[in-house]
């Protein structure tokens, strides 16, 4: 009780220091910047929208939270889909096993709970970039590791109920052949065709299978379930090195060159202007401002820092930001543009450059 007490008062002194000497003075600033981030960018301002989230990140292809995983970490995605297909199919099966208390299954549940958790939240929100995706590598480690200690689990007649198993295994194909098709630059028309054709073979390769059945004998299976976790290991050690080894052998320095031709060709007190320029500005003495609607200087920015050497730097092309366009369509008109930079931060964005005359006034 002691430790307790000790262990809740620090954690209370700790809370108190840092609300009375940070949140009570930012509180207004605080509140301004968590509604930003809460309302604006990540709830869904629309049923639309919301459906619209949830689509990309089952069936996106430059984004989306499972193809990632089905990309980025194939082989640990396989085992955990596997285990979750297995746990669902003997729960409806044969209920009574829900009972199981071992520390092993409780571990395994609140993994479980992590995922569902941590899924349906980057599945319904607005903004889910990669960097998010961290979140979900300590469970589905985790949980790959427990199956792979009872690997039982791989037995084909382990499955009570092979219908729970089609649609999973109709989203492993698509993403496996989106993955192939994407590489070999075959065009996303094909991809419905695709969705229902791996979903209908999955189906129709599953559904007569609605009894346990023996695929091996219990001596051949005995003797290959041994090398399971090693060819798993071996295998989930090949993908990572094929996307480090990419990133290696395509490492590119556009992102420097970029800063060298700022320093090189603007004056040297200008004023860049863009959401974009401080991940541009990496060595030079540039006054970046930052400009994000309902955020930061989104209020005049252009004006703010006259009569000095300005530039608006933004994301370009099909990508073109809405809210230069609205506020100040005149001074990123095509012929203002003085250079634009390719294949920084996406290999399909552009970012444009365009020089803010002397006596520039704000187009509404």
């Amino acid at each position: 009780v002691g430790s307790l007490l000790w262990l809740v008062g620090g954690l209370v002194l700790t809370l108190g220091v840092y609300g009375l000497l940070w949140v009570v003075p930012h509180r207004a600033e605080l509140a301004r910047v968590n509604h930003y981030y809460l309302f604006d960018q990540l709830i869904p301002h629309s049923l639309q929208a919301f459906l619209n989230n949830w689509r990309t990140a089952l069936f996106g292809d430059h984004r989306g939270l499972i193809p990632y995983l089905f990309r980025h970490d194939p082989v640990q995605t396989f085992i955990v889909l596997l285990w979750i297909l297995q746990r669902l199919s003997a729960a409806v099966k044969r209920p009574a096993e829900r009972g199981d208390e071992s520390p092993t299954r409780a571990n395994a549940d609140y993994l479980l709970l992590w995922l569902l958790v941590f899924g349906c939240l980057l599945c319904s929100i607005g903004y889910a970039p990669s960097r998010y995706y961290v979140l979900f590598l300590p469970a589905f480690a985790g949980l790959a590791g427990l199956t792979l200690s009872d690997v039982s689990i791989f037995k084909f007649e382990s499955f009570h109920n092979r219908r729970l198993a089609a649609p999973a295994v109709g989203l492993f194909v698509y993403h496996a052949a989106q993955s192939l098709l994407h590489h070999l630059g075959v065009p996303g028309v094909l991809l419905p065709a695709l969705i229902g054709g791996a979903s209908l073979g999955a189906a129709c390769f599953l559904l007569p299978w609605t009894k346990p059945t023996r695929i091996l004998p219990e001596a051949r299976w005995t003797s290959l379930s041994r090398s399971l976790p090693t060819v798993a290991l071996l295998l989930w050690g090949s993908v990572n090195l094929y996307w480090t080894g990419d990133w290696l052998f395509h490492l590119s320095y556009r992102q420097r060159d970029a800063d060298r031709w700022l320093a090189e060709n603007l004056p040297a007190n200008s004023v860049l202007i863009g959401a974009v320029t401080p991940g541009l500005s990496l060595d030079n003495r540039f006054v970046c401002v930052n400009v994000i609607d309902k955020l930061c200087n989104d209020r005049g920015p252009v004006e703010a820092f006259a009569p000095g050497p300005r530039y608006i730097l933004i994301l370009d092309d099909r990508w073109r930001e809405v809210w230069w366009q609205r506020h100040y369509p005149a001074l990123i008109a095509s012929p203002r543009r003085i250079h634009a930079f390719r294949g920084l931060l996406r290999p399909y964005f552009v970012i444009g450059v365009y020089r803010v005359p002397e006596a520039a006034e704000r187009a509404r």
